[in-house]
């Protein structure tokens, strides 16, 4: 018996790509009603400023939990119903999550799309940890365990089903105890990179570019709305692009090759203005881009997935300016260069040469897609297959 209704939920407007990478389309082509559920100003005061494409499917949006208790409370009790939480779990969807439990609703989550968590080559030592001890992060962590407590005896329900995708791709779901996770109905799936890798490898790739060039996986990070999200400091985009297009600069003369740009698909912005000083700029490209290309020059995107599947150099790149203002994602750099035993540098050094490896680490590659990636068991299999297969014939 397949379901009656699936429901996505969410605290970003829906775009494009969530809906294509989420299999809407797919769902309703089989008569299975799809809703997507808005939640997002009942998290930020304000509209976020990105792609709104929730003209695609049904959307509802609320803008309080007794809004959407009320939603809740009036779902059929003869239809069988899958929510979709479209969000990692963390402390602040705990009151989302208690609805869900209060009304008993069949809840799933992907674990996919994962990075190497950071490591710390200097282990920081017992008495600066308490130094950095403060009463807020004492009771940001008691809370955190209260909320760990209240998942492993069942108070509160986070997933029944969870699709994960690689080794470690069930810490993409949250904070929820490994104990609890082990519990859950696990279906092996891919990431969605992995799967555009399958459908397209095949295939011609033919993409309007020089026929030597180097590539760049943009991340916008000075404009990037997930930062506005998280409540991150960001970067001055003057100071970014100024020299980031000065380090390219250098690399067009060094390899005596053009770079060309795979735009982050959020990067709104570059559809107004070109802020690589004229490089050409692509949309929605960035596996057949990967595919041609001579090296790739990244931060830390999950689309460098396709540089590892397609047996790409990689050259990982940080600033002073990342490091200061966004240490985290500095962090995540200079963790994923180190995982795949691959070279960082420092854009904003203009006295340092290039210094891009010789080679790749097959073993670091390997050992990073499936981690990551896939499986031996569905690394030949679409997982839109896998989960219609599921939605269909669920009992």
């Amino acid at each position: 018996m397949s379901y009656s209704k699936v429901i996505y939920i969410r605290y970003i407007p829906l775009t494009r790509k969530i809906y294509n990478d989420f299999y809407m389309q797919d769902i309703m082509e089989n008569d299975i009603e799809v809703e997507y559920w808005d939640i997002s100003s009942i998290f930020y005061s304000s509209k976020l400023e990105q792609e709104d494409s929730s003209h695609l499917v049904k959307t509802l949006f609320f803008n309080s939990y007794k809004e959407l208790a009320f939603s809740l409370s009036s779902l059929k009790e003869n239809e069988k119903n899958l929510f979709i939480s479209l969000m990692t779990f963390e402390k602040k969807l705990v009151p989302l999550f208690s609805l869900l439990t209060k009304y008993n609703c069949s809840v799933a989550g992907f674990g996919r799309n994962m990075l190497p968590i950071a490591y710390n080559s200097h282990p920081i030592s017992f008495l600066n940890k308490l130094k950095g001890f403060t009463y807020s992060k004492f009771m940001n962590y008691i809370t955190n365990r209260l909320v760990e407590f209240n998942i492993k005896f069942g108070r509160l329900k986070t997933y029944d089903i969870v699709f994960l995708a690689g080794n470690e791709g069930y810490k993409a779901l949250g904070y929820i105890p490994f104990s609890s996770i082990q519990k859950m109905h696990s279906i092996l799936i891919n990431s969605t990179d992995y799967d555009i890798y399958l459908a397209q490898k095949k295939e011609e790739i033919l993409v309007d570019v020089d026929s030597e060039y180097i590539l760049f996986l943009d991340e916008y990070l000075p404009f990037h709305p997930d930062l506005y999200l998280l409540g991150m400091n960001t970067i001055s985009f003057e100071k970014y692009y100024e020299q980031l297009n000065k380090y390219f600069d250098k690399v067009e003369l060094t390899f005596g090759k053009p770079i060309v740009i795979a735009a982050h698909p959020k990067a709104l912005k570059y559809k107004e203005k070109n802020y690589f000083n004229g490089r050409k700029v692509y949309f929605g490209k960035t596996s057949q881009l990967t595919k041609n290309a001579d090296f790739v020059i990244a931060h830390m995107s999950t689309s460098i997935s396709y540089s590892i599947l397609y047996g790409k150099k990689l050259h990982f790149i940080t600033s002073q300016d990342i490091k200061n203002k966004l240490y985290a994602s500095h962090s995540c750099i200079v963790n994923f260069a180190h995982y795949l035993d691959c070279n960082c540098q420092y854009f904003d050094r203009e006295t340092e040469p290039i210094n891009v490896v010789k080679s790749i680490s097959e073993s670091a590659y390997t050992r990073y897609i499936y981690n990551f990636l896939t499986s031996e068991e569905t690394k030949s299999i679409e997982s839109k297959n896998t989960f219609m297969n599921f939605i269909m014939c669920n009992k």
